[in-house]
């Protein structure tokens, strides 16, 4: 994943907006997770 992407947040909503709703939640959860992880 484009880690750097995730910083802006307009790019983060449409890329959440893109996988959906439901299942991509999850995911996005998951993501976000890794990447404070890896920020730190």
């Amino acid at each position: 994943m484009p880690f750097p992407l995730l910083k802006s947040p307009l790019v983060s909503w449409t890329m959440w907006l893109i996988l959906g709703e439901k299942n991509s939640a999850k995911i996005w959860i998951k993501l976000a997770i890794e990447f404070f992880v890896a920020e730190h």
